[in-house]
């Protein structure tokens, strides 16, 4: 019999859970039921948002459904259609949408691309994804060999996130980021091995590796308090991505170099604005300055850079220290004019606020 409350053991799971970053977009739906089914998967699967385009039903009504575990998905909401694709494509976020139509492509025949984020978007259970959201997606299909020809939306919303989580745990990135993460039960594992060395038992020791694992933001040194709610976003975006710490901690530093961790710092005459200083004729040409001065899109883009590039991940996972992995980003992805001189002096500020890491 179970003495814990299912709120207890989702808090126990999150130890070990994983989030991918594959997200969800429902449209308009009639049924708060489906929407609640979908909030459920996400959670189940470890999807990393849902964004409803439409209302959110109350609390109370979505809880039938979808139990606590909405308290455990993080929803984002837009009016329209227009707002979502604009927010979609100033996070650098890629649509696949579900719907039966000229043009779909087979998901047992469909490639997810992993280089950028993912967004799955399941339309209305009458009218389908709209018009203009399939205009800026690539389509896919479930097919069906039974008597049946439509699913309910809710339903293949939770087939396609399987498929793409599945994808993307066999795909190289997956497989470098399943490598970077040491489980409670593998540092318990590489204790006893340890200690069985030295012929000697292992102490009663355990160890929760999310519990205990470093907050960089936190241990930063000469960091003002907004600064360090700043750089706290930052790691909290970088962690829903897999990012490793280390990388985590190089880009901060950058951030700092860069704008002094000030979401509305503007520079090189208006041409540079943000945390990272994403500059109109680099990463952010494309991005309005006020969705610039956002820290969350602000750092979306830079962690998609990141996760896109192979050296860097490649240099962290041989074990490269922050500072050597500050010069790679302040080179590869920040690209200053004065690059040389910048990656010395980000590597010296570096060891300044990370001396215990470094």
């Amino acid at each position: 019999m179970r003495t814990e409350t299912r709120r207890e053991r989702y808090n126990k799971k999150i130890n070990v859970a994983q989030k991918y970053p594959i997200s969800i977009a429902t449209v308009n739906f009639m049924c708060d039921e489906n929407l609640a089914y979908v909030v459920r998967s996400a959670g189940c699967f470890g999807l990393s948002d849902v964004h409803v385009i439409g209302s959110i039903p109350e609390y109370r009504e979505m809880r039938k459904y979808s139990g606590t575990l909405n308290n455990y998905v993080v929803m984002h909401q837009y009016k329209n259609p227009h707002d979502f694709l604009v927010a979609m494509k100033n996070k650098g976020i890629k649509l696949v949408s579900l719907e039966l139509c000229d043009g779909a492509t087979n998901i047992e025949d469909y490639n997810f691309d992993f280089n950028q984020q993912i967004c799955i978007v399941t339309g209305h259970e009458t009218t389908g994804v709209p018009a203009e959201i399939l205009a800026h997606s690539e389509k896919v299909f479930i097919p069906m060999d039974g008597v049946g020809y439509s699913l309910n939306t809710s339903q293949a919303a939770n087939i396609a996130a399987y498929e793409a989580v599945k994808q993307y745990k066999r795909s190289s990135i997956g497989v470098r980021q399943a490598s970077w993460r040491l489980t409670k039960e593998k540092i318990n594992l590489l204790l006893v091995i340890l200690f069985a060395c030295f012929d000697k038992p292992k102490p009663q020791i355990e160890i929760d590796i999310i519990k205990e694992e470093v907050q960089v933001s936190e241990i930063a040194k000469n960091l003002d308090s907004e600064q360090q709610k700043v750089a706290c976003v930052i790691e909290k975006n970088f962690d829903n991505m897999q990012i490793p710490k280390n990388i985590t901690a190089a880009a901060i530093v950058n951030a700092v170099a860069e704008s002094k961790l000030n979401p509305f710092a503007i520079g090189d005459n208006g041409k540079a604005v943000g945390v990272f200083q994403l500059h109109s004729s680099g990463l952010g040409h494309k991005i309005s300055n006020d969705l610039k001065k956002d820290i969350n899109i602000n750092s979306n883009v830079i962690a998609v850079q990141i996760i896109k590039n192979n050296k860097l991940l490649k240099t962290e996972q041989n074990g490269a220290n922050i500072s050597e992995l500050t010069k790679i980003i302040t080179k590869d992805i920040m690209r200053p004019s004065d690059v040389a001189e910048q990656m010395m002096i980000r590597s010296y500020l570096a060891k300044e606020m990370f001396p215990d890491r470094i």
